[in-house]
């Protein structure tokens, strides 16, 4: 796990949903350089600001919170490989910093990218990411076949199938 892909796979979950938030600036600016050219923000105008420097902060503190997170984490796990174990009823990753085991059950959605596989926990509290071209297309089926068991939804890339 290198920092680029850490944060390259973070930035991707942050901006899923990037087309919604490039809508609402269009329809946002229009009126606010109507206002701006009658010389005052109307009340419409003034929301937009608010709503768009609100969501700008939210998106700002959510990096730089996540990158301080990710940068602790690899200064403790230096080189070092983090070990998955899949089997029948959880999965388990073990690192320089600990070991923990989760049911299949402890996701909510599985992500599968050309970029990297994620199993999403609950109320976006994080995801257990790895690296699509570290995973063989026989393990994307059998984490496949686990979250298809568990009845957890699997949602694939549009661009690329990443091997399974």
């Amino acid at each position: 796990m290198t920092r680029q892909f850490l944060r390259g796979s973070f930035l991707r979950r942050l901006f899923r949903r990037w087309w919604l938030i490039l809508i609402a600036v269009a329809m946002i600016v229009p009126n606010v350089v109507g206002d701006l050219q009658q010389g005052a923000l109307g009340g419409v105008s003034t929301f937009g600001v608010v709503a768009v420097a609100v969501l700008v902060l939210r998106y700002a503190v959510g990096w730089y919170r996540q990158v301080r997170s990710i940068d602790e984490w690899l200064s403790k796990q230096g080189d070092v490989p983090v070990r998955y174990q899949f089997d029948e009823d959880s999965v388990t990753v073990e690192s320089e910093i600990g070991r923990t085991t989760l049911k299949w059950c402890a996701f909510k959605q599985l992500t599968i990218t050309s970029f990297h596989v994620l199993m999403e926990f609950p109320r976006g509290q994080g995801a257990l990411t790895l690296p699509a071209e570290q995973v063989t297309a026989e393990v994307c089926r059998f984490i496949c076949e686990r979250f298809s068991d568990e009845g957890i939804p699997i949602k694939r890339s549009t661009r690329k199938e990443a091997g399974c």
